[in-house]
């Protein structure tokens, strides 16, 4: 199932399959439409995922409270962090 929330109503949405999602600190936004999302300008996508991939992990660095790739467009979320 994929959630849409909005953090800034036009400015900043969040598309991701995570229910109950909270922003930094637990701050929590109003979940949205698609429509809604698709009117920000700024759209994260944030996808959960459940693994332990040492091989995947070395390269990525933290981006607040997010890990990714620098240069790469997806980043990966999940809860097994070491």
């Amino acid at each position: 199932m994929i959630y849409y929330f909005i953090a800034s109503k036009g400015i900043l949405g969040v598309k991701t399959n995570i229910k109950n999602f909270t922003w930094s600190f637990g701050t929590e936004m109003p979940q949205a439409t698609r429509e809604e999302y698709d009117k920000c300008a700024v759209r994260i996508n944030v996808v959960l995922e459940n693994f332990n991939d040492d091989e995947q992990l070395k390269g990525m660095g933290r981006y607040h409270y997010f890990n990714g790739n620098p240069g790469k467009t997806r980043s990966i979320t999940h809860a097994n962090s070491h």
